[in-house]
C-alpha cells in the first residue's frame, strides 16, 4: 500500500489555548476552541 492512499484516512486537529503548552501543559486542559476535519467540535471563545 502507498502513503499516497493513506492521505485519504489523515484528519488534522486544531486546538487554541490561551498561554504556552511548551511551558505549561495545564493550559491544554482549558481548550477554548476545538477544530477536527474542518468542522468545529468545540468553541467557548466566540459570542453565543
Amino acid at each position: 500500500m502507498s502513503s499516497l492512499s493513506l492521505a485519504a484516512f489523515v484528519f488534522i486537529a486544531t486546538i487554541a489555548a490561551a498561554g504556552d503548552p511548551l511551558r505549561d501543559v495545564s493550559t491544554l486542559e482549558h481548550v477554548g476552541v476545538v477544530v477536527k476535519g474542518g468542522v468545529v467540535i468545540r468553541d467557548t471563545l466566540s459570542a453565543h
